[in-house]
């Protein structure tokens, strides 16, 4: 998933849980930690719904980048490769995510 796909997915998140009131500066700070969630949570999904040999693929294809993290954009084509229907089972993904969250809220 891209970068930016994730950034206004998670401003739509923060606008539907009502924190559009938070003071800028911790917004912001909320916005990217969220953010980072969001990434973790495609990743592990992602990971998972390789086959076998997917993994195998998978594991050459982060070597490349020497420890360092893949750009966004050719890990989703990677990934758009090698898992069948991938965007709308990332969208799922994000669904779950987005219920999971606001109903974590409303408990508070």
């Amino acid at each position: 998933m891209l970068t930016s796909a994730i950034q206004q997915f998670v401003a739509q998140l923060m606008t539907d849980a009502g924190l559009d009131a938070l003071a800028p500066e911790f917004k912001e700070d909320y916005a990217e930690q969220l953010a980072a969630q969001v990434e973790r949570r495609i990743g592990i999904k992602a990971v998972g719904m390789l086959d076998f040999k997917g993994k195998q693929e998978y594991l050459k294809f982060i070597e490349k980048f020497e420890n360092k993290v893949p750009n966004p954009e050719e890990a989703h084509k990677f990934f758009q490769q090698h898992v069948t229907d991938f965007d709308t089972k990332m969208q799922t993904v994000l669904d779950d995510f987005s219920k999971e969250f606001l109903s974590s809220i409303k408990k508070d």
